[in-house]
């Protein structure tokens, strides 16, 4: 679990305590109205339910799971929002998480299972961390003395590929896709000044 990250910025958007908020209103419907959530997870067996695709992306399978993904969306949202569109990236990873998710699932790979959940779009976000942010280091339990952004995005797209391959419960396929398309996103958003930045100066 991730503690803290070494950043000061300025808060210029509130699209992460958005999220959040929006992400807290649904748990507390899915706690009021317990069948709520069959009908906003995402089934893999179901793929023609098109709205799972986005409305599972802000529901959780209980208060630590939610504690869990809104603990890193803050971490790294407010940070990552600075320069990009969150809300795109987002959005679009948790999606493209979720289709990573079928995919797998229909072809037999991983169980076909119902799943749930921010972290393909959190993970989403992590990616663009990495990429906009690549020697911030963070600091976590596994790594206490700091691992640099571009390092440990690698670290967590090796633990999830094979753990995708586990039977634990979590959508591994899911972080993945998302992650993946955090990377993308973020680099074709970034503003081209610090692409032209980063190619000329080196980091000690």
């Amino acid at each position: 679990m991730l503690t803290f990250i070494k950043i000061k910025t300025i808060d210029k958007s509130m699209i992460t305590e958005i999220l959040l908020a929006i992400n807290v209103i649904i748990f507390i419907i899915q706690m009021l109205f317990p069948n709520f959530t069959e009908l906003i997870m995402f089934n893999p067996a179901t793929p023609f339910e098109l709205w799972r695709f986005i409305t599972s992306m802000f529901a959780h399978g209980g208060l630590m799971h939610l504690l869990f993904n809104m603990y890193a969306l803050f971490i790294f949202g407010k940070v990552v929002e600075k320069k990009v569109n969150l809300l795109v990236i987002y959005l679009v990873a948790g999606i493209v998480g979720s289709v990573a998710y079928l995919f797998l699932a229909q072809a037999g790979i991983i169980p076909m299972m119902p799943a749930l959940g921010a972290s393909g779009a959190v993970y989403g976000i992590l990616g663009a961390f990495a990429i906009l942010y690549p020697d911030v280091k963070l600091y976590s339990l596994f790594f206490p003395f700091g691992l640099k952004g571009k390092y440990a995005v690698f670290l967590f797209a090796g633990f999830e590929f094979f753990m995708m391959f586990s039977d634990d419960g979590i959508g591994h396929a899911a972080h993945l896709g998302g992650l993946a398309v955090g990377l993308i996103l973020a680099y074709l958003m970034q503003p081209k000044y610090e692409i032209h930045y980063q190619n000329q100066v080196k980091y000690y």
